[in-house]
């Protein structure tokens, strides 16, 4: 077989590969699922104790804010704010002492793609954090995939200055993260992180499915009810910050 063969066989394995890859990714997708349809609440049984998590959104459907029954130190309420094309700028984690956990400002590609995420760390809210209003500041830095998912994040600490921490993100052939640090249970259902894409960045997973089994699902086959063991204080399924959707139950709506 000469190269030329070879060359033209390779690319239609690779082309095969990803095809599949997408069908996998959009199979998941049900067509009758309402384009508006969205989360409402989250009640979180965790170690720290039962509280709900209300959702709020703008006039286009874009999340809004997050507030939460218990708030403190990795359990903020969340804020977004938006360009005039809507697209995302700000996510602001704060506190409701006045202070910020993180203080967030994003820059996009001609995409519309997350490329870079400027992370300040604790201050107050009632300023600007620049020049000072912070305790550290980072500089993160995304890479997608062509299936636009973040496969590379880099924190890049610029104030006080340490060695950059690089973490790759592998997809297998469901179209699932693969956790080097846990062994997932994957269902066969639609992620609900897949409802809206600042979900998908936040937690750095663009997941078809739900990585362990729900106790109950809805007719779009969206989890409604986790009972899954608490095994330690590192969740399977982290959403905002140090929470968990191991106990849980989701609450939906359509706009």
């Amino acid at each position: 077989m000469n190269k030329s063969n070879r060359l033209i066989k390779l690319i239609l394995l690779l082309s095969t590969l990803l095809l599949g890859s997408c069908q996998k990714i959009v199979e998941y997708w049900p067509d009758h699922t309402p384009p508006h349809y969205r989360i409402k609440s989250i009640f979180f049984d965790e170690w720290v104790g039962p509280h709900i998590a209300n959702f709020y959104y703008n006039k286009w459907g874009n999340p809004d804010s997050v507030i939460f029954g218990f708030v403190a130190t990795g359990r903020p309420n969340f804020y977004f704010t938006y360009n005039k094309k809507q697209q995302l700028r700000e996510i602001k984690a704060f506190y409701v002492n006045g202070a910020y956990e993180q203080w967030r400002r994003v820059g996009l590609n001609k995409k519309g793609q997350i490329v870079s995420d400027t992370v300040y760390n604790f201050g107050g809210q009632n300023q600007d954090p620049e020049p000072s209003n912070y305790y550290s500041k980072r500089i993160d830095y995304y890479e997608y995939d062509n299936l636009g998912r973040i496969i590379k994040r880099t924190f890049n600490s610029v104030d006080p200055v340490y060695e950059p921490i690089i973490t790759n993100f592998i997809y297998n052939a469901d179209g699932n993260l693969d956790n080097p640090y846990i062994v997932e249970q994957y269902d066969n259902n639609r992620n609900l992180l897949t409802l809206h894409p600042i979900w998908q960045f936040l937690q750095c997973d663009y997941s078809v499915n739900n990585p362990f089994p729900a106790e109950s699902y809805n007719s779009y086959r969206l989890p409604t009810r986790f009972d899954f063991p608490l095994e330690n204080f590192i969740s399977r399924f982290p959403f905002f910050g140090g929470r968990g959707l191991e106990k849980s139950e989701i609450i939906y709506q359509d706009k």
